[in-house]
């Protein structure tokens, strides 16, 4: 049975899907891990530095004087960053997982984004050449397709993390569960299509 999630997904003449799957929620928080410990150690030099120039910490004044407010208020900008640090990027990977979607048929291997624009980008399984399965010790994992040297398809473009930079992850099944079983359907799936082609 295919989830509702997939039923719009425009499938060519004769083609029938193979597997369909989602990433899990547990693999996109652990790329957010860096980020989000960055965020805690961000927030908590905002907040000493904060609690030091007010006088809270070491017997300070009763009253908060005016050069120790505004030098106390120096820390805030640190402390909004290191918070959005922390649950930005867990709201983010969550989003992430509820508007990504896979689905493997007898012919392609398709990557669905939803959100306000959605997207469908299918991969003929005849042009992979080869896939990277990345396992995790509880058999989640991400598989990568290989479309061999020389050869590229329209890369995915990630987050903008810098004021010119654009990160490019390629094509693939990221974070999902049973990576196992899917890398050995894919597998299967790929050599029956190369040699009906």
């Amino acid at each position: 049975m295919i989830s509702p999630d997939f039923r719009n997904v425009e499938l060519l003449d004769g083609e029938r899907v193979v597997w369909t799957g989602k990433p899990s929620s547990a693999g996109s928080q652990q790329g957010r891990i860096p980020q989000a410990s960055m965020g805690i150690v961000c927030t908590a030099v905002a907040l000493a530095w904060m609690l030091l120039a007010s006088g809270v910490l070491f017997g300070g004044p009763a009253r908060l004087h005016a050069p120790s407010f505004a030098i106390a208020m120096f820390a805030f900008p640190f402390l909004c960053i290191g918070l959005t640090l922390m649950f930005a990027s867990s709201v983010l990977a969550r989003r992430q997982v509820r508007n990504k979607s896979y689905v493997l048929t007898d012919r392609r291997a398709i990557i669905i984004t939803a959100g306000k624009v959605r997207s469908l980008k299918g991969y003929d399984l005849n042009r992979i050449v080869g896939t990277e399965k990345l396992s995790m010790a509880d058999n989640s994992g991400s598989i990568i397709f290989d479309f061999g040297e020389g050869t590229s398809p329209v890369p995915y473009y990630g987050a903008n993390r810098g004021a010119n930079t654009i990160t490019v992850s390629p094509p693939g099944f990221w974070n999902i569960a049973d990576v196992d079983s899917v890398h050995r359907l894919i597998e299967e799936t790929r050599r029956a299509s190369n040699s009906s082609a």
